[in-house]
């Protein structure tokens, strides 16, 4: 049911969802908040949790939005469009623009997670069961208690990991509560996962402007880095002084948008735990062996065409796929490709030709780094590889931490 109150009428009730305690951001954000030089401000008292924001409706392109005020006095906003959903004739698309409404949007509760199997119950960051759906396209914002437009405060991206296969940004781990406590504007979204995220097709490709198919999860992150350099100044954040960052996947998502030409100019930092691309010994598949594995699943579904692809239910499409959240079923492996649209080239190539949107590094544990050198050799100039480790990279390897650098824009 959309969230919406139009003028003149009473908003209908909705089914409420049990909200989970928000976790302690991880370590690593201190570490973030230092480098930028934030400092949290002790502030007045504040309205119960679950109130109305005294300066809503914000007014954003596609519409008005009123978010809640938490037991902090962060303000938030859960579940706004930041795409149109990607359903039906626009399943396997490039996100497209979301369309705008009337009366106003009331994003106080997350929206669904893109569709996805059920994680496992055992997994070390598993909260419970969410909705799930295809309609899915969706950001949260949090935003210190003080912010107004124009505060220009900086931004904090986060991309959820989960092997593009499964993952939300409404898990109690990926929230945004304290960041924005400490002086921060904090955004998560989510993205398509799984074959319904990164299925690429020889009829995708014709139909396709670019000729090219496959990456519609990193599409949709394009998508909502677009949306925050157009929205985030009415929230209180600077639209160029964006950083992204994440874990696992997300970490793997921040090189590959660090890689990829259509970011250019969306974001200024980049971090990331835990993930990346260039550890792979098979490295990024082609757009050609993409399109195969996606004939494979054509044919294991017995469908005829494009159409009636689109037409099948999600969740027929999700059995086939390899995925090892539940055993490793499936036969079908779908993820990140170069597909000469969104990547022109693999990562490794991209960052060891000095080609990258943002390629300083600050921070970097192995074997990241350590692959693309024993690969590729050293990066070109204009490319800067710390010579050693920290003690306290050092430690996080000796953990096991796979995380990509901390970087910044100085160009």
């Amino acid at each position: 049911m959309p969230k919406f109150a139009i003028a003149g009428e009473s908003q209908r009730p909705h089914a409420s969802r049990r909200h989970r305690k928000v976790r302690p951001a991880p370590c690593g954000f201190r570490a973030l908040f230092a480098a930028l030089a934030l400092s949290a401000a002790a502030g007045p008292a504040y309205p119960q949790a679950g109130a109305i924001i005294a300066e809503d409706p914000v007014a954003i392109e596609s519409g008005k939005v009123a978010g809640k005020v938490l037991t902090s006095g962060v303000k938030a906003y859960f579940g706004i469009p930041y795409a149109a959903p990607p359903v039906r004739a626009l399943r396997w698309r490039e996100p497209q623009q979301v369309k705008a409404w009337s009366g106003v949007f009331h994003a106080d509760r997350f929206a669904p997670e893109c569709i996805q199997v059920l994680r496992r119950h055992n997994l070390n960051h598993y909260f419970g069961e969410e909705a799930t759906s295809e309609d899915c396209l969706h950001v949260n914002v949090w935003a210190p208690p003080s912010a107004r437009p124009g505060a220009r405060l900086p931004v904090i991206v986060y991309i959820y990991g989960g092997g593009f296969t499964i993952g939300s940004s409404a898990m109690a781990l990926y929230g945004g509560e304290n960041v924005a406590k400490k002086g921060a504007i904090f955004v998560s979204f989510n993205y398509r996962l799984g074959a319904l995220g990164f299925m690429a097709h020889p009829a995708l490709t014709a139909e396709s402007a670019h000729h090219a198919s496959g990456n519609y999860g990193l599409l949709d992150q394009v998508a909502a880095l677009h949306w925050i350099e157009a929205n985030i100044e009415q929230f209180g954040g600077d639209p160029a002084n964006v950083t992204i960052s994440g874990q696992s996947a997300g970490s793997s998502s921040v090189a590959f948008l660090q890689a990829s030409a259509l970011a250019k100019g969306l974001f200024h930092r980049a971090v990331g735990w835990s993930g990346s691309p260039f550890a792979i010994p098979s490295g990024t598949p082609s757009l050609a062996d993409a399109e195969q594995a996606g004939l494979v699943i054509q044919n294991t579904l017995g469908a005829d065409s494009l159409a009636e692809l689109r037409n099948l239910p999600a969740d027929k499409i999700l059995a086939i796929q390899q995925d090892c959240q539940l055993g490793c079923s499936g036969t079908v492996k779908v993820g990140p490709i170069v597909d000469g649209h969104f990547l022109a080239d693999s990562p490794a190539q991209v960052f060891a030709a000095g080609r990258c949107l943002i390629c300083t590094c600050a921070h970097v544990v192995a074997p990241g780094w350590a692959a693309l050198r024993s690969n590729l050799g050293a990066p070109s100039a204009g490319t800067r590889v710390p010579s050693d480790l920290s003690a306290s990279q050092a430690t996080s390897r000796s953990l096991g931490a796979h995380s990509w650098p901390v970087a910044r824009d100085e160009r």
